[in-house]
């Protein structure tokens, strides 16, 4: 399973991407006996046939390096259709030491749309990404590249006042960078699931450490939170018509790890 390449954008959750898109291939599979095997397709397949959904999400995200760290928290709104991998959503950012921003966005396949919405004729800026628009959501994104995982089940429990049932999916993957160094990712995702199957929401709390086993290894985190409803209603705006092109001057990128020789998966993660 390959590492999906991110995409360069500009500042804000968006601009996370980048980091993001690097942390989902190597999700592996956690083995049980208790597990529940082709769980998360299921309800995967149940939520997806809405078309649509409407979305909320809370999200932290940050690195910290023996000389820099950087921490931001997000909250946005938004919509997805899953049909077209289209993602829709208006979103807040703080960010240590930076005043707040505020972004709307418009993600598809190949491209994103985003604005400031600082003053009213603020335009929309394309660009070209090569990141998939699911990126936007870490905590779906995570759970889409794990369907063929085996969850526990948690229990019982509610979203706003629906009737749900917890599954748990736990992983730790140890891989062999260049070089010789070596990457410990781990994550939890946790999700509730109606008695329609769809999915209500989905927690990932994420860790990486690039180098663990150097003197100054990279850490990085991802705690996202996102809440589902609204499934079939059409997408909050649509893709913007009248935009401004900029061309994509990036250089190539490092290569994608994948998930082979170099790795191995285990579980449970995050004791």
């Amino acid at each position: 399973m390959r590492r999906v390449p991110g995409a360069t954008v500009s500042h804000g959750t968006l601009g996370a991407l980048g980091m993001l898109a690097g942390l989902f291939a190597w999700l592996g599979v956690a083995q049980s006996p208790s597990g529940l095997p082709g769980v998360l397709a299921r309800t995967w397949a149940a939520t997806e046939s809405a078309g649509t959904a409407r979305f909320v999400e809370r999200m932290a995200f940050g690195t910290l390096t023996p000389r820099v760290t950087s921490l931001a928290t997000s909250s946005s709104v938004g919509s997805v259709d899953f049909a077209s991998d289209e993602v829709a959503l208006r979103t807040r950012v703080r960010q240590i030491g930076l005043p707040p921003q505020r972004f709307t966005s418009f993600l598809a396949p190949g491209s994103l749309y985003q604005r400031s919405v600082r003053g009213p004729r603020r335009p929309w800026i394309e660009q070209p990404s090569s990141a998939e628009p699911l990126l936007s959501i870490p905590a779906l994104a995570a759970l889409r590249s794990e369907l063929s995982g085996t969850p526990r089940r948690a229990g019982n429990g509610s979203v706003r006042g629906v009737p749900t049932t917890e599954f748990t999916l736990e992983v730790t993957a140890l891989c062999t960078l260049g070089g010789g160094a070596r990457d410990r990712l781990e994550s939890r995702i946790t999700l509730w699931v109606d008695r329609e199957q769809r999915i209500l929401r989905v927690v990932l709390i994420q860790r990486d450490v690039i180098g663990f086993d150097t003197a100054a290894p990279r850490r990085s985190f991802t705690d996202s939170v996102v809440t589902l409803g609204g499934f079939g209603r059409p997408m909050l705006f649509g893709r913007p018509t009248r935009v401004l092109h900029i061309a994509d001057r990036r250089g190539p990128g490092p290569p994608a790890r994948s998930m082979g020789p170099g790795c191995e998966t285990s579980g449970p993660a995050l004791p």
